[in-house]
Formats: C-alpha cells, sequence, structure tokens
C-alpha cells in the first residue's frame, strides 16, 4: 500500500518590536503546569490584518498607543496611530511535564556588524524594545492553522540587552554603587574548575544535531 508524501515543512517570518521574550528560560504556560517558550512581536494594523486572516485561532491583540508605555515601560515604536497590535508566539518547553530535548529550543540569532552570526539565546536576555525577526513554524489540522515559534534574528542596531535593576542584581551596593551588574553565562572551567577526585566517568555526549529549527 503506498503511503501518501510527507508534506513539506512550512515556515513564516515576521518582523517587528520584540517584547516579553521568555526564550533563554521558559515560563508556565497560562492556565497550565506546563512550560513554555514565548516571545511577543509588536506590529501595525496592516501587518496584525493578514496574521489574523491566516491564524484565526491565534488571533493578534489589540493595544491602544495611549496604554503602551505604562504596560511595556517603552515608548510606543510605532507614531500616529491610535492601536498597535501584539502577536504572540510560543512552543512548548515541556510535556507533561518532561523538559523537550535542548535541540528544541529556539535559538536567539545575532547578526554582527563583521558579518559573524552569533547565538545568544542562552548568554544574553532580550530587553523590550529589540527589534527583529521571528521565524515561526506552520501546520494545519481539522482546528485551523496554527503557528509555532522557530528562531529570532536581530542585528547588533537592534538588540538591547535586558540588565535587571532590582533587588541582588544592583551589585555592590555595601560598596556604594548603584550600577546595574551583567551576569556573565555560566562557564564549565569556572563552575567545574575543581572535581571531586572520585568524580565519577563523564557521560558520552551525542553530537548529532537533531533540531527541527531551520536558520534564517
Amino acid at each position: 500500500m503506498a503511503t501518501a508524501p510527507k508534506q513539506k515543512a512550512q515556515f513564516g517570518v515576521i518582523e517587528g518590536t520584540l517584547v516579553y521574550a521568555k526564550v533563554a528560560q521558559p515560563d508556565t504556560a497560562y492556565q497550565s503546569t506546563e512550560k513554555e517558550w514565548s516571545i511577543e512581536v509588536i506590529v501595525d494594523e496592516d501587518t496584525a490584518e493578514i496574521w489574523d486572516e491566516q491564524f484565526k485561532k491565534q488571533p493578534s491583540k489589540k493595544i491602544k498607543v495611549a496604554d503602551f508605555e505604562a504596560k511595556y515601560k517603552i515608548p510606543c515604536p510605532i507614531e500616529g496611530v491610535k492601536n498597535v497590535y501584539g502577536i504572540k508566539l510560543k512552543r512548548k518547553a515541556t510535556n507533561d511535564g518532561v523538559p523537550v530535548e535542548e535541540s528544541f529550543r529556539p535559538k536567539v540569532y545575532l547578526d554582527m556588524a563583521d558579518g559573524e552570526r552569533v547565538e545568544i539565546g542562552q548568554s544574553r536576555l532580550l530587553a523590550n524594545g529589540c527589534f527583529g525577526k521571528v521565524s515561526y513554524y506552520i501546520s494545519s489540522n481539522d482546528f485551523g492553522t496554527f503557528s509555532r515559534l522557530q528562531n529570532v534574528l536581530m542585528d547588533e542596531g537592534g538588540f538591547k540587552e535586558y540588565v535587571s535593576t532590582g533587588g541582588g542584581n544592583v551589585g555592590g551596593a555595601e560598596f556604594g554603587s548603584v550600577k546595574p551588574v551583567k551576569v556573565e553565562a555560566a562557564r564549565e572551567e569556572a563552575t567545574n574548575a575543581r572535581p571531586a577526585k572520585k568524580a565519577s566517568k563523564p557521560v558520552e555526549q551525542d553530537d548529532s544535531d537533531n533540531s527541527d529549527t531551520p536558520p534564517f
């Protein structure tokens, strides 16, 4: 019996101002105990209408410009309008409470001025107000057409790094410092520089690339 040919994966890309990025670490999904990665893209009305026509079950959210800065803590990126629109893209980080494989984590790419592309998803946090592109996987079934977060791409001019100024991250307060402190990513050379004498034999890692996230 012949089998139906496998459909080629379809992807889309949307560009806009990025807010509420939760791609370095997933957060709890709405009314659920499961975790998900997510990001919201602020776009104009025309872009939102095109999105809503394709993804009727995942419509954009209307945001009054008058309320924008209070909500997102940045000036509205689109001038001369009364409303802007937020498109939220999500991807599951757990299934029945079990984390998905690391290869399925959305990647965050930064294009440098020298032409190099760097993956910064686990080393830098995105602040509200970054400008870039978000890719998404498109799937359809009897219930409709749906999108799933894939990757994020920015250039140096569009990237803004989030630095916390609250709580214990205002480092050196006892020295009179009021400067926010950036925390560098953990490195194995530092965190495991002095292993125990009877350390167990390390488990061999599978270096095969099982990621289904496409490059931009």
